[in-house]
């Protein structure tokens, strides 16, 4: 028997034993770590620091675990909502994250869906605010 042959079913007998590994499909994911992340500004558009922050995934009813100010620069008011740290807290189809925040006194609140899962990659904003701003 040649060796490309016996490379071949080699191969082929490893291959079928993996296929039960892999629910979701073989499907290559790159190293990416994914985030969003929501800005809080005063009406000039100027960066907050908040108080109060955070995220209830709607569908749920969980709190995602703080992620705060991610690696932006203080006073510029982007605070991380999600990371692929939360892919499989998150549905395939996207669930509604509520972020709530205080800034002098004033409480806000926006809706940010964003989907995940356990086949996803990597989580993906589906709709919702850049911004949110107080009086």
């Amino acid at each position: 028997m040649n060796k490309t042959l016996l490379t071949i079913i080699v191969c082929a007998i490893a291959f079928g034993a993996c296929r039960g590994e892999f629910p979701c499909g073989a499907k290559p994911c790159n190293k990416v770590f994914a985030f969003i992340s929501l800005k809080f500004t005063k009406n000039d558009g100027t960066g907050v620091e908040v108080t109060n922050f955070s995220v209830v995934n709607q569908r749920t009813g969980s709190t995602l675990d703080r992620v705060g100010s991610s690696d932006f620069e203080p006073g510029s008011g982007m605070y991380t909502i999600a990371t692929d740290r939360h892919l499989k807290d998150l549905s395939a189809k996207g669930d509604d994250l509520k972020i709530t925040a205080t800034y002098e006194g004033q409480t806000k609140s926006a809706i940010v869906k964003v989907s995940g899962g356990g086949c996803a990659c990597h989580i993906k904003k589906v709709s919702g605010p850049e911004t949110v701003a107080f009086d």
